[in-house]
């Protein structure tokens, strides 16, 4: 789930799930810097998070989503994409609540055009996400994330409530059920995501 808590320096792990695999990599105490994308690496983006020194249960962290692709599931060409956002959390690792605000934008280019040529168009949307932790036993807890698109062409949402399992030290699966929601159509999709830190 997305977060302002701080990584440690060398504290790296990587993700497998059904949608695609990501890497992150604890370069220092506040800043992680990471890869993701889907199987068929369509699209690919830059992940970074900073996280703001704190000396409370109250934290703060920007994060930046930077890519390329789309082509493999749009009929529109795909093109650069961006997620931009601030998240501030309060609580811990074993109990937590987040609030993120941010915007994305998307360019692509509609072919649909061809009377005329091909048009580059750029769509805006603000960001609104919410999400929480809380460990109900040693090796299992209750997680929930989301994340809202509102838009001039409609709101898209993707909330995904689940549980994490811990195995051994480092060693993670999550199962969820991952709920897309776009313009009143609901598309539900099992997830399952396996974390090892290295």
């Amino acid at each position: 789930t997305n977060n302002a808590l701080p990584n440690k320096k060398g504290d790296h792990y990587f993700l497998l799930s059904l949608f695609g695999p990501e890497v992150h990599f604890g370069m220092t105490e506040n800043l992680t810097i990471g890869m993701m994308g889907s199987w068929f690496a369509d699209p690919l983006a830059l992940v970074t998070k900073y996280a703001f020194n704190s000396n409370s249960n109250t934290h703060l962290s920007i994060g930046n989503i930077v890519g390329y692709g789309g082509h493999t599931l749009e009929y529109y060409g795909g093109g650069p994409f961006g997620l931009h956002w601030m998240t501030i959390t309060q609580g811990d690792v074993k109990q937590n609540i987040s609030l993120s605000l941010g915007g994305g934008w998307r360019t692509y280019e509609d072919y649909s055009y061809n009377s005329i040529g091909i048009q580059t168009i750029t769509n805006n949307s603000a960001v609104i996400g919410f999400g929480g932790l809380k460990s109900v036993s040693r090796k299992m807890s209750l997680i929930f994330d989301s994340m809202i698109f509102p838009s001039n062409n409609g709101t898209t949402a993707i909330i995904m409530p689940g549980i994490r399992v811990m195995k051994d030290r480092g060693k993670a699966t999550q199962f969820a059920l991952t709920t897309i929601s776009n313009n009143g159509a609901i598309i539900p999709l099992p997830y399952i995501s396996w974390l090892r830190k290295f």
